[in-house]
């Protein structure tokens, strides 16, 4: 089992490193093949195909090389020495370049085993590139080659693995630096940096595009002095788009100060621009300012250029020293942000020069030896820039991220306080008239008085007739001395109703007779019958049968008459008769239970005063 074990394991490994081989070598031939077809294409629709077939994938093996930053050989030219050409389009680079970092996210394993591997096998077919492009007029310098091929692609696939690795942090050797260069700083330092050099290669690519279409008249007469086959101009065409980065970088050396030069001894700067030697006729070169010093339109053009470029890194380091709006949480000081500028500015020169370096280099011998911007004069212009621009920049976008919570915001109460502050420069109106509060006694008076006049008499006065009495608070004494007893309320807030008279006894009305047998008198007898009768009418109670009509029920008006007679066989003397009832006012309330009672009990008592005479003894 453990040979077993073992010789899987032995397999497993080089069946990794293959796969790893391949896959660089797959990707370094997808660049080649791309680039054949265009050459191929280019050499297919042109009227002089010379070379063949052969010196045209040459050219393309070539380009590729070139664009990964080697120098190609001119071995024929009319003084018989070998030219070099130098000035790499970078445009060109994009595409190998970009495969290379594809197929670096695309490998899985340790980054520790995939860099080298995946160099290993780009650089294979890379050797096999530049032993191909031997045997023709453009060959590329080896020396070159060597140098910058290796260094391009393994820091390609390098970024490419970390990218894939989730961006770590290195391990213990950013530990032992002081606190200005721990990982956390230098990573803000160099999202500063970038967004510093993407400001000044717009800028530069802006001023290129404006010069060229200030000189296009030029521009296009140089096409058909180059060549007057279409697909001679298509080529030149392609070639100017492929130059356009490095236009960009000429042009951003040009608003940073030093310039760029354009052969031998010659130099281009918003301050002057020297003689130049004869120049071949490219539409690029014709954008180029003419011989002389600068004027205020120049330095007009190119002094937002490195102002632009500091703002920048100077708003994006104070975001990222205040993440939060209007609160101190977890930002940086001023002097961390200081550090993280001076590291930006660092940074943004390096890639300055790096650009540099690569967009310029010679095109030939003699006068040709010299086309670019010069890399450390560059760099060093873009670093002073940064440096001078950004740091004040970055404290005051510091200080106003921790005064105000959003820029919007703090617009709107710019504009809020400007505009009160205007107002209290205008006079001011008179106070308003003082409101007479809604609950005031003169209010309330006011109002019931309003009511009265329009309820037309109906509603009674405000205040009360009889004197007011306030309740006694509780354990007060009273007139006599004598404290009253608790009470539950408080305050005595309330006045006690007005003293009335006590209501006049009502006389009682001769007894009901049978042809009334709910009686008729002052509306109350008969209980509740009469009651009813006098609430809801006198169509809702009949006159019940009773003996004498021959009914068999005795209603209470029957019993009343009974119980009045002295004889149960005398004759009822006949009592004058009440009133019509629709005559009587009708009642303005309902009489209660004890009130009936005592009525009850009063008309008996006069019945019975009636029926004894005049004579008798009470």
């Amino acid at each position: 089992m453990s040979q077993t074990k073992h010789l899987r394991s032995r397999r497993r490994i080089p069946t990794a490193v293959t796969n790893r081989l391949v896959e660089g070598a797959f990707a370094a031939c997808l660049g080649l093949a791309a680039l054949a077809m265009l050459v191929l294409l280019l050499w297919i629709t042109s009227p002089y195909p010379d070379s063949g077939a052969g010196g045209a994938l040459r050219t393309a093996a070539g380009l590729w090389l070139m664009a990964h930053g080697a120098e190609l050989v001119r071995t024929q030219t009319l003084s018989g020495a070998p030219a070099p050409v130098g000035v790499v389009p970078l445009l060109l680079a994009v595409l190998p370049l970009a495969l290379l970092y594809r197929v670096a996210r695309a490998a899985e394993g340790p980054a520790r085993a995939t860099v080298p591997w995946l160099s290993v096998g780009y650089l294979l077919v890379a050797a096999l590139t530049c032993w191909f492009s031997f045997g023709t007029s453009v060959r590329v310098d080896l020396l070159s080659a060597a140098v910058r091929l290796p260094a391009v692609t393994v820091a390609t696939i390098a970024v490419g693995a970390w990218v894939t690795a989730g961006r770590p942090a290195p391990r213990s050797d950013w530990r032992r630096l002081p606190p200005w260069l721990r990982w956390t700083r230098v990573r803000t330092a160099a999202g500063a940096t970038g967004v510093a050099t993407a400001v000044l290669c717009g800028g530069g690519a802006l001023l290129a595009a404006g010069a060229l279409v200030w000189h296009g008249v030029s521009a296009a007469e140089a096409f058909p002095q180059l060549t007057d086959a279409w697909s001679g101009r298509i080529a030149v065409l392609l070639l100017c788009v492929s130059l356009a980065p490095n236009a960009a970088v000429w042009g951003a050396a040009y608003g940073l100060g030093p310039g760029f030069a354009v052969g031998a001894g010659s130099s281009v700067g918003p301050l002057a621009a020297g003689a130049t030697p004869q120049l071949p006729h490219f539409p690029l070169f014709a954008a180029l300012p003419g011989e002389g010093p600068g004027g205020p339109l120049t330095w007009a053009l190119a002094a937002p250029l490195p102002l632009a470029a500091g703002l920048a890194a100077g708003w994006y380091t104070a975001r990222v020293a205040v993440p939060v709006p209007g609160s101190g949480h977890g930002s940086t000081g001023r002097r961390g942000t200081l550090a993280t500028v001076l590291l930006a500015a660092a940074g943004c020169g390096l890639a300055m020069a790096l650009l540099s370096e690569l967009a310029g280099g010679p095109l030939g011998s003699g006068a040709l030896a010299d086309f670019g911007p010069v890399p450390w004069l560059t760099g060093l212009a873009a670093c002073g820039w940064t440096l001078l621009v950004a740091a004040p920049a970055a404290l005051a976008v510091r200080w106003w991220r921790l005064r105000d919570p959003h820029l919007l915001l703090a617009a709107g109460v710019g504009c809020r306080r400007a505009g009160a502050w205007c107002a209290s420069l205008l006079p001011s109106p008179p106070p308003p008239a003082p409101v007479e509060d809604w609950h005031a006694t003169g209010a309330r008076r006011t109002r019931w008085a309003a009511i009265k006049q329009a309820s037309g008499g109906l509603v009674p006065a405000f205040e009360p007739d009889g004197p007011a009495t306030s309740i006694p608070s509780p354990g007060s004494p009273e007139p006599d001395g004598s404290a009253t007893a608790p009470s539950r309320r408080r305050t005595a807030r309330h006045r006690l109703p007005p003293a009335t008279a006590a209501p006049a006894p009502r006389t009682p009305s001769a007894p009901a007779t049978p042809d009334e047998p709910y009686g008729a008198g002052d509306g109350r007898a008969g209980g509740r019958r009469g009651l009813t009768r006098r609430l809801f009418g006198a169509g809702r109670n009949r006159p019940r049968p009773t003996p004498e009509t021959g009914g068999s029920r005795t209603t209470n008006a029957t019993r009343t008459t009974a119980a009045t007679r002295p004889d149960a066989d005398s004759a009822t003397e006949p009592t004058p008769s009440a009133a019509p009832e629709s005559s009587m006012p009708a009642s303005p309330f309902t009489p209660t239970r004890a009130e009936r009672r005592a009525e009850r009990r009063a008309r008996r008592r006069a019945e019975r005063d009636a029926s004894a005479g005049p004579g008798a003894t009470p």
